[in-house]
């Protein structure tokens, strides 16, 4: 039987990333500056050694071992690897020395260099376990971030939502509404399948939402420009005159479109950093921006109603394309699932996908809780704990005529925290119904999240829901 033999470059390409994991670095210009440090530090400091004292080069009479400050800086800094690469550096420098008698070595210690690297592996093993922990704590703040984010544009839209209400109520009571249900309805058009590049607009779709933004901010000339800006012809365009073909094209040199590619935020002629000394043929561009900072497309305006031209139609504006932007980037496991699923809540999906992706990179547990309720009362049980949720917890309700169930989604927490959880619930319900309510008219089933596919997640966490609830399930 013959074996198949990678090629060399594939194989050196699999060690160099080998040894960056172990060196706790990020690329190949890490790994490199790393193993040059390693190597001009621990022969620096076996040279000054040598230099400042020949008699006792290792300094086992000075009180202190001097060579090893080096390994165990290493170790410290970058890992096992580098300090136990260190030592072996050591160990030529004693072979070298000894054998060309540049300093009185002596015979070789072999307890003083055992000492050594059992402190230099002690030292290597506290800097990994420590780099493991911070890079959790980064993944999960880098998660509370976007969380954070993705909330503050909920609430930027819900205020200025109100805001457009309370001044305008007497003329136009629903603009917003209106604008938002109008957006739905052209996102819900869209036809979701796996070869399809749902993160951008085809033409129809782009002047389709030209014409929203006509209708609701006020723009009488603007056109769409998908990103990455393989051309500067617009991919659609609101308010074209005959002959004005080359006027259509984006001025990416245009001073406002610059400024809003380098700091992604919408731009207007009012802006500080464009003033009057700029020459601009735009009133207005606002990048389709995801909350994530993926830039998906551009909308460079020419012409604004003199009157639509405030602050209210600008903030709508950034509100509509952020909320499109956000649309058009649901990852792929998350249409996946709602395709199976269309009665899974979409932020419910959304949390899920990204909790999978955290539990796969930075082992960062979260939980799976189903819990079916054998009672009359069981429908209003599952909207009484939809109710009481923490504030990063998720819910998917099952009601029924016999049986409901719950299945509550925990991100960040342990199985300690499931079982502090349920145990909350537990006693909530026995005061609320009396006696042992929970142990009598209560099923429990924990998943904890993991893997790719989103869909045989949700499976195996429903596996114990009653066959008459399995099509039961309540979006919210």
């Amino acid at each position: 039987m013959s074996r198949t033999t990678a090629p060399l470059p594939g194989r050196l390409s699999r060690l160099r990333r080998s040894l960056s994991a172990r060196f706790a670095l990020h690329g190949e210009v890490d790994f490199a500056w790393a193993a040059l440090e390693t190597l001009l530090l621990t022969l620096a400091t076996a040279g000054l050694c040598t230099w400042l004292n020949p008699d006792d080069p290792l300094g086992r009479q000075s009180g202190w071992p001097w060579p090893w400050f080096a390994p165990w800086l290493l170790a410290l800094r970058y890992g096992v690897s580098a300090g136990l690469f260190s030592t072996a550096l050591l160990l030529a420098w004693w072979w070298v020395g000894q054998r060309y008698a540049l300093a009185a070595f002596g015979e070789f210690p072999k307890l003083y260099y055992l000492g050594g690297l059992i402190a230099t592996m002690l030292a290597g093993e506290f800097s990994g376990n420590w780099q493991i922990r911070l890079r959790r704590v980064s993944e999960t703040n880098d998660y509370l971030y976007e969380r954070l984010r993705r909330v503050s544009n909920n609430y930027y839209l819900v205020k200025l939502s109100h805001d457009r209400l309370e001044h305008e109520f007497l003329l136009k009571p629903t603009t917003m509404r209106d604008a938002l249900d109008a957006l739905k309805s052209q996102l819900a058009r869209r036809q979701h399948s796996a070869s399809e590049t749902t993160e951008q607009l085809n033409p129809t779709e782009a002047d389709a939402f030209l014409r929203l933004l006509n209708q609701f901010c006020g723009i009488e000339q603007a056109g769409y420009y998908r990103f990455p800006l393989d051309s500067p012809d617009p991919l659609a365009y609101l308010g074209a005159n005959p002959g004005e073909e080359a006027l259509q094209r984006l001025a990416v040199d245009d001073a406002m479109v610059r400024h809003c590619l380098e700091r992604k935020l919408l731009t207007h002629l009012e802006t500080e950093a464009i003033g009057r000394q700029h020459e601009t043929a735009y009133q207005v561009v606002a990048p389709v921006l995801t909350s994530d900072d993926r830039l998906l497309g551009l909308i460079a305006v020419r012409h604004i109603g003199f009157f639509a031209l405030h602050q209210e139609t600008l903030l709508m504006m950034t509100a509509l394309t952020s909320y499109l932007a956000d649309s058009l980037a649901q990852p792929l496991a998350t249409r996946q699932l709602l395709a199976q699923r269309p009665d899974c809540p979409a932020d419910f999906a959304e949390e899920l996908g990204k909790l999978a992706l955290l539990a796969r990179q930075a082992q960062i547990e979260s939980w799976l809780v189903l819990q079916v309720f054998s009672h009359p009362a069981g429908n209003d049980t599952i909207e009484a704990i939809r109710r009481m949720r923490r504030g990063l917890d998720g819910v998917w309700l099952f009601p029924g005529s016999g049986q409901s169930a719950v299945l509550s989604l925990l991100p960040m927490t342990n199985a300690a925290g499931v079982d502090g959880y349920l145990q909350r619930i537990a006693k909530w319900l026995d005061d609320l119904h009396g006696g042992d309510f929970a142990l009598q008219h209560r099923r429990v089933h924990v998943q904890p999240v993991g893997g790719r596919d989103l869909r045989e997640l949700i499976s195996k966490a429903l596996s114990a829901l009653p066959a008459e609830l399995r099509a039961t399930g309540v979006p919210s």
